[in-house]
């Protein structure tokens, strides 16, 4: 009986590349836009504490500009003047001087034409800076109520983080437990057919191996289907152990297995690794207390078809025609075959 083989992808499966994705670069983006508005409130707190202190100092400096204007009427303006002009025009620290104010905390206005003398050219006084004051008094207050928004703000991302980053893991695992039989542990149908249709549509040099035990279901029948699973999982111990790295060992459902080689693709080392399995595989297997011994067919096929479909058509009827040979044997498929021919392994 010829086993058909033409299984279609699960419809929920989606490539890796389509899979969703947690939003790291979100969080990422978020925990900068965070970082850069506290910086930004902390710059746009002193700049604005700048222009309150320049206000102050224009309207300082015009209000000394008045003083010296109504005490320079006489002519003079004395040391008297000047303490007036501090309390009642309110500039800390007014004094007279040669030069003007040489550092940024000092402020200073030229004294009248009428009222200049060769050692009294300036009136100089220390400015309020209102500004800075009420920034360094507001400045820790501040940072500490930025520091507890950035702390809740960054628990927040964190969660998110971790929240994200465990949804991935078990997507990841969903789609690992998606691609692997569950009884074996080796690739199920349909990463195998995805494998297969990506090395066709690559170009990649393979042979498809497609094996079904003889006889396996009078081991369910007589044995009961715990040794059957248990055979099962041996067969798939004992393929996993013949592949080579690199190689796809796939259950593909039942007692269906297939393999795709992909190393010492000559018709001789194809035809020896056949042989291999049939001899591997028809060695007694141990199922608790007692042994069974099973025989296998296996249908071989190169890469000549163009589609998945195709190919697994050629193999399929290698295999029919490997099961009418006696004993354990395997088969090229058509386009495959060499002067060989069919061969028995037994």
């Amino acid at each position: 009986m010829a086993h058909s083989f033409k299984g279609e992808l699960w419809a929920g499966q989606a490539d890796d590349g389509d899979a969703p994705r947690p939003p790291r670069r979100l969080i990422a983006v978020g925990a900068a836009a965070v970082l850069l508005l506290a910086g930004g409130l902390v710059v746009a707190a002193f700049d604005a504490s700048g222009q309150i202190d320049r206000a102050a100092l224009v309207e300082e400096t015009r209000r000394a500009e008045r003083a010296l204007e109504i005490l320079a009427d006489d002519g003079t303006v004395s040391a008297d003047d000047v303490n007036r002009i501090s309390e009642d025009f309110l500039l800390a620290g007014a004094r007279l001087s040669a030069q003007p104010a040489a550092t940024e905390e000092q402020a200073s206005v030229p004294l009248p034409a009428t009222a200049v003398s060769a050692a009294q050219r300036h009136l100089v006084w220390t400015p309020h800076r209102l500004g800075r004051e009420t920034f360094l008094t507001l400045a820790p207050r501040r940072i500490i109520l930025a520091a507890l928004v950035l702390v809740i703000i960054g628990a927040i991302l964190y969660w998110l983080h971790r929240i994200t980053s465990e949804l991935d893991r078990h997507r990841l695992m969903a789609r690992e437990l998606a691609s692997r039989d569950a009884l074996t542990g080796l690739a199920n149908r349909l990463s195998f057919e995805e494998a297969l249709r990506r090395d066709i549509s690559n170009g990649a040099a393979f042979a498809l191996f497609y094996l079904d035990l003889d006889g396996f279901k009078l081991v369910n029948d007589t044995l009961g289907h715990a040794a059957g699973d248990k055979l099962l999982v041996s067969i798939g111990m004992r393929l996993t152990q013949l592949a080579a790295p690199g190689d796809l060992v796939a259950r593909l459902g039942g007692d269906e297995f297939a393999v795709i080689r992909r190393v010492e693709l000559e018709p001789e080392r194809l035809a020896a690794f056949a042989r291999d399995t049939i001899i591997e595989l028809c060695r007694p297997h141990a199922l608790g207390d007692s042994e069974l011994s099973v025989g296998v067919s296996i249908g071989v096929a190169l890469p000549h078809a163009e589609t998945a479909e195709a190919l697994l058509s050629q193999a399929d009827a290698a295999l029919y025609r490997a099961k009418a040979l006696p004993g354990p044997a395997f088969v090229f498929a058509e386009r495959a075959e060499r002067s060989a021919g069919a061969r028995s392994a037994a």
